[in-house]
């Protein structure tokens, strides 16, 4: 058997021609579509399986032949070759593992006529469909009962053919009988031309329903959704839109996703459409995302029972450390990001000036010193007498993806307190946000040290 005559070139207007006949062969398009698919070798079979990484290997379920291709598959495995066997396609009697289902299909219908090449598709996905059972843990048949139903099948098909040629001519009769109805000529033609299908899955009770439009100069009406969409939920009206064209387009449609635009979101929408001719269906989408982008912020993934908080306090001429206080965070009570921290090493000050310069560092620790972040770094200068309190403030920044964008808005903020002999009595530390002068939340706070502590 030789082919390379056989291949047209994909520009040629041979190819177009043959691509035409055989889109044009009166059979059930998922035939169509399967014979479609091996062409292109993107039938799920052990090799395809294998690529992506599904199947362990590429070996023949039913042969245990070492690369399960399309063409092994549906022609030369020995299980498919005793149904070929039996039927007259005489061609494909001598196994020829080197001929890939691309160039059986061509050379199948140069050698023979059109009818037969018809009932050559059914027989191979009658083939397919029977393999698929081991897959979904059934018996296949023997080659007989396959080749007995595969005749029959074809036998239906060759009826249903004939059926509406008889049944056009007194539908004929009828229009012109019924001429003075007051059915307008829009409804004839939505009803006329609309074929449904529906099938059972018998093991999980899940019911599929199809419906086909015959329109020449234009696509299926939208109307048709009215009469189908309210029979199916919407995962299975999404899964249509994704395998099949004539769905997708009818589920695009202005007019299907106008009102729900409309009804969800601002009638500013309708605007915005006359202006750019964007598609409704891109409108709900973006709209829909932008909401979802305002969402409130999610939980934080810190806890104050995961931090430390360490203050340390230096003269800044002779870097004597003033005191220094270490503790998980105190209070916190009233919601806010504010707290107290217990002073470990305090001394009684011995300046003689009310004021000196100072070095302040709030560091906050991740328990387990898994990490630190460094809240506040700053000089200033500190009263130690008596009934004397310290407050040092610092712009806190952003994280790294905004930085330096814009400013954050938002200060650490630390007060120091002394009580009587010039000791350490009291230190404060909270975030500041500059824009009404309150104090942030605990969330919003721990929200904000996510960013820094915790890897992303």
């Amino acid at each position: 058997m030789t082919v390379d005559k056989f291949q047209p070139s994909s520009a040629s207007d041979v190819f177009s021609l043959w691509w035409k006949q055989f889109w044009g062969l009166k059979i059930p398009r998922k035939i169509l579509h399967f014979a479609w698919r091996g062409y292109q070798e993107i039938l799920p079979t052990r090799n395809g399986l294998f690529r992506r990484n599904i199947a362990s290997s590429t070996s023949c379920q039913l042969c245990g032949f070492g690369g399960e291709s399309n063409a092994h598959a549906i022609f030369w495995c020995p299980v498919a070759q005793g149904i070929w066997n039996l039927m007259e396609f005489s061609f494909l009697h001598e196994v020829k593992e080197e001929i890939d289902f691309k160039n059986v299909l061509l050379y199948a219908s140069e050698v023979v006529d059109r009818e037969a090449f018809a009932k050559f598709i059914i027989c191979s996905w009658a083939i397919w469909t029977e393999r698929n059972k081991i897959t979904h843990g059934q018996q296949i048949r023997q080659p007989q009962f396959v080749v007995e139903w595969i005749s029959s099948y074809y036998e239906s098909i060759l009826s249903m053919k004939e059926g509406p040629k008889k049944s056009s001519q007194a539908n004929g009769r009828n229009r012109e009988a019924s001429a003075g109805s007051s059915t307008s000529a829009q409804e004839q033609r939505l009803y006329s031309n609309l074929m449904v299908d529906a099938a059972v899955l018998s093991t999980t009770s899940i019911v599929g329903l199809g419906a086909v439009t015959e329109e020449q100069d234009s696509p299926p009406p939208w109307e048709i959704l009215n009469l189908i969409s309210q029979f199916l939920d919407p995962k299975t009206l999404a899964m249509a839109s994704c395998v099949s064209k004539s769905w997708s387009i009818l589920m695009s449609s202005n007019n299907l996703w106008k009102p729900i635009c409309q009804t969800q979101f601002s009638s500013s929408l309708s605007n915005l459409h006359n202006l750019t001719s964007v598609p409704y269906k891109r409108l709900y989408a973006i709209s829909r995302a932008a909401v979802l982008r305002r969402q409130p912020p999610c939980k934080p993934r810190l806890s104050l029972k995961d931090l430390i908080f360490t203050v340390n306090v230096r003269r800044k001429n002779n870097k004597g450390e003033v005191f220094a206080a270490v503790s998980k965070p105190i209070g916190g009570g009233d919601g806010v990001f504010k707290f107290s921290v217990d002073v470990v090493n305090g001394e009684k000050s011995t300046f003689t000036e009310a004021e000196e310069a100072v070095e302040v560092v709030w560091n906050v620790v991740l328990e387990g010193w898994n990490g630190i972040f460094t809240m506040m770094d700053c000089e200033g200068k500190m009263g130690f007498l008596a009934g004397c309190e310290g407050w040092f403030s610092a712009e806190l920044p952003l994280p790294a993806c905004f930085s330096g964008i814009v400013g954050s808005g938002i200060v650490g903020d630390l007060k120091i307190g002394f009580g009587s002999g010039g000791r350490v009595e009291k230190v404060c530390v909270g975030i500041l946000n500059v824009v009404n002068w309150r104090y942030v939340s605990v969330d919003d706070g721990l929200r904000y040290l996510d960013h820094f502590l915790l890897p992303i």
